[in-house]
């Protein structure tokens, strides 16, 4: 008999911290909608500098969201064309290099996204050296999702 009133004390408190956890489990697994995984490439773009003598390109990479969607990771060519990572990045998210000719600009962005929701990246790149007065330009970009 007093084995089964020990039992009885011990049921109420596994029960009193099992079924809070049990219910807010249920709860956020139906509170997260289902995404579809992306990752796209912009680029390469090569910043060219024959036959219009250019030497060097102010580059501005850009990644943002619409929606229900995040973006957990983005590779960019930084200065002299070295792969930089960005983990977890505040969205919308912009960062401009200056770049030598002849470099690669790219941008590889990863996320996930919802239904109705968009994941997008880009990069424009302008020449800091006027050719006949006008400034060249390249520019990409790409996403996933909605648009």
């Amino acid at each position: 008999m007093a084995r089964l009133l020990h039992l009885r004390r011990r049921a109420p408190r596994f029960l009193a911290f099992a079924l809070p956890l049990l219910l807010l489990a249920a709860c956020d697994s139906q509170s997260t909608p289902d995404r579809e995984l992306c990752s796209f490439a912009v680029g390469p773009g090569v910043l060219d500098s024959t036959p219009l003598g250019v030497s060097t390109y102010d580059v501005t990479y850009r990644a943002e969201t619409t929606g229900d969607a995040v973006i957990d990771l983005i590779t960019f060519a930084d200065i002299n064309g070295v792969q930089t990572q960005i983990e977890s990045p505040v969205l919308p998210w912009a960062r401009t290099v200056t770049l030598p000719a002849g470099v690669e600009a790219a941008i590889t962005v990863r996320g996930a996204y919802a239904e109705g929701a968009r994941i997008a990246g880009s990069f424009s790149a302008q020449s800091n050296e006027p050719i006949r007065g006008a400034a060249v330009t390249v520019a990409e970009q790409s996403g996933c999702g909605e648009l």
